[in-house]
């Protein structure tokens, strides 16, 4: 069982993205586009750790599925500003999951459940939460 926030494996690897895509958007000058992006990484290990601590397992997914649903900002961001040549292909390409695999088999989606329920959770996320170096 997970007691803190801090030790669920999807948080510390939405706060990895989150560092990644404000380096990787560091030199953009449309600071409207780079806030957007930024501010919708954020709120992914935000609303993890926000949803946490709710005492009902119906509030919680609700935090989930907002993380969640800024994952899929993040990705729609990723498209767009390949297109835009803020970054290149490959820059977008490496953050974003090509398949739609099962995504019980994903460690971060089974760990996140296990605070409150045996249920697992077919995460709604498609950005692959992980660190590049």
């Amino acid at each position: 069982m997970v007691l803190r926030f801090e030790d669920l494996i999807v948080w510390q690897k939405s706060q990895d993205l989150a560092c990644n895509i404000y380096k990787l958007f560091a030199h953009i000058k449309d600071y409207s586009f780079k806030d957007q992006i930024c501010s919708a990484t954020v709120s992914i290990s935000s609303n993890i750790a926000e949803g946490f601590d709710k005492s009902s397992t119906k509030e919680y997914l609700q935090f989930l599925e907002i993380s969640g649903t800024s994952a899929n900002e993040v990705k729609s961001l990723l498209y767009l500003s390949s297109r835009l040549k803020f970054i290149s292909a490959g820059g977008s390409a490496k953050f974003v999951r090509k398949d739609r695999g099962n995504y019980k088999n994903d460690c971060w989606a089974n760990q996140i459940f296990r605070k409150k329920t045996t249920r697992y959770w077919n995460a709604p996320y498609h950005i692959q939460l992980i660190s590049y170096h």
